[in-house]
């Protein structure tokens, strides 16, 4: 569920890669 969130958000530009990389871990 959290992955879906973040890959809407990268589609929109609102968080960098290296800021989802962080949430990730």
């Amino acid at each position: 569920m959290m992955a879906e969130l973040h890959r809407r958000e990268k589609q929109a530009g609102i968080i960098p890669d290296h800021d989802i990389d962080v949430y990730m871990k």
